[in-house]
């Protein structure tokens, strides 16, 4: 069994993960399916109401930056001069800031749902289970054998301003949306299964 201490990088437009191995304190960068060690952060609602993840090529609705539209406030709005539609001062619309041209599906939902897709994925990678002989009573009863798995942790990073006192909501905030994202990977028992996932099954969990 390996105890691995996952530390997610989640970026405006990408993603980054390097692992801990804390027993054995190796560090390892996770690559993706396409051999990248950055996932986009990009999520692409399917025909079939299904989800896709970082895939540029995927056909649908395609959400991006969603994760400064889940960071968004009035309070930081002001600071940086827009409305709460994101036009600036000068009137021109900032497409930095547009997350997406379908509105429907909230930011701070797709946070969770790109964080808890990108947790599965690295416990798919790293879940071996270790079959080891077990003695004495024990092991008759477990057939002699015992099945262990890995075990994760995770920490997020947050930019560096966020630790300013002023910025306490936006930090406890996206605490709020990674807790909420390993509440629904648990629900899950592969990342296969959350793949095939409907829209309203993920909306309702």
């Amino acid at each position: 069994m390996a105890d691995y201490h996952i530390g997610l990088d989640f970026g405006t437009s990408q993603t980054k993960v390097c692992l801990l191995n804390k027993n054995s304190d190796v560090r390892e960068f996770i690559k993706f399916d396409d051999g990248n060690y950055f996932l986009p952060s990009l999520i692409v609602k399917k025909a079939d109401n299904t989800f896709s993840y970082g895939n540029e090529d995927e056909n649908g609705i395609k959400y991006r930056y969603f994760k400064m539209a889940a960071a968004e406030d009035e309070e930081l709005i002001q600071i940086t001069n827009e409305d709460l539609h994101g036009n600036l001062e000068n009137g021109t619309i900032d497409d930095f800031r547009k997350y997406s041209t379908d509105y429907q599906t909230k930011p701070e939902i797709l946070v969770v749902l790109y964080l808890t897709y990108t947790y599965l994925f690295i416990k798919q990678q790293k879940s071996t289970q270790n079959t080891q002989k077990v003695g004495g009573l024990l092991g008759r009863l477990a057939g002699n054998n015992a099945t262990t798995q890995n075990t994760f942790s995770i920490n997020l990073g947050i930019p560096t301003e966020w630790n300013n006192p002023s910025h306490i909501k936006r930090k406890i905030k996206f605490q709020s949306l990674l807790i909420a994202a390993i509440e629904l990977a648990n629900q899950f028992d592969s990342l296969d299964l959350y793949l095939k996932a409907k829209d309203t099954e993920l909306l309702t969990q």
